[in-house]
């Protein structure tokens, strides 16, 4: 499972269900998307969606399965087709 946090905001924000996934037998992966929490810097003013999403493909492309997308906002749709 890949948690994909929303605008202005960081892995951080899934703390608390990654917590609650892993007592239910989930493995989960919260992602920085680039610019945001504890990835590197990016110029946001001209990063794209399509940025976003190759962020998410390159960790879903590291899993040994085909992960369920979870986000907070429609960051998470934009990778969707991509995964």
């Amino acid at each position: 499972m890949i948690l994909v946090h929303g605008a202005a905001n960081s892995a951080r924000v899934w703390a608390y269900w990654q917590d609650e996934l892993a007592r239910c037998g989930w493995s989960s992966h919260a992602i920085d998307l680039r610019g945001h929490g504890a990835s590197a810097a990016a110029e946001l003013g001209t990063t794209r969606m399509a940025d976003y999403a190759d962020d998410v493909v390159a960790l879903a492309r590291a899993l040994r399965q085909p992960p369920i997308l979870v986000g907070r906002d429609g960051r998470h749709a934009m990778a969707s087709p991509a995964v």
